[in-house]
Order: structure tokens, then C-alpha cells, then sequence
């Protein structure tokens, strides 16, 4: 099993393209944006931007007073991503 890794595949050809190995547990939710960034949130207490060819952007790490709250957070900090 591959917890934590984020696999981007090319539909059209049938094969995949890279796997980004995103968070040390499970990926809980993920985020296309109109400008070709992926937002990825894990039960690892983060998020991370990347961009499409894999390059981490940046992360941040929530505390755990915080987490249960993390959507709210990555509307209101990050607003251009929606």
C-alpha cells in the first residue's frame, strides 16, 4: 500500500506520470487550481502546494488544535488557489 503518495497518470495513454510522495500518512484531500498547482492535505497534520511537474512549493504543518479546522484555514491564507 502506498500511503501518503499522490499518483499523477496521463488518462489518454493509460500510464502514469510520477508519483509524488507527499505525506507520511494518508492523503485526505486534494485541489487542482486554475493555475496548474495541486494543494494536497494529509492526516499528517499539513498541506503542500506542488506544482505539476512535482516540485514542492511550500508546506505548512497545523498544529493539532488547529487541524480539525484545516479547510478553513487554506480558504482564508490562500484564497488564489480557489
Amino acid at each position: 500500500m502506498c500511503i501518503g503518495v499522490i499518483f499523477i497518470n496521463d488518462i489518454r495513454a493509460s500510464k502514469p506520470l510520477r508519483q509524488l510522495h507527499a505525506h507520511v500518512d494518508e492523503v485526505s484531500s486534494l485541489k487542482l487550481t486554475n493555475d496548474g498547482r495541486l494543494i494536497s492535505v494529509g492526516k499528517d497534520h499539513s498541506f503542500k502546494v506542488f506544482n505539476l511537474s512535482g516540485q514542492e512549493l511550500f508546506q505548512i504543518i497545523l498544529s493539532e488544535a488547529y487541524w480539525y479546522n484545516y479547510h478553513y484555514y487554506i480558504f482564508v491564507f490562500f484564497p488564489k488557489f480557489y
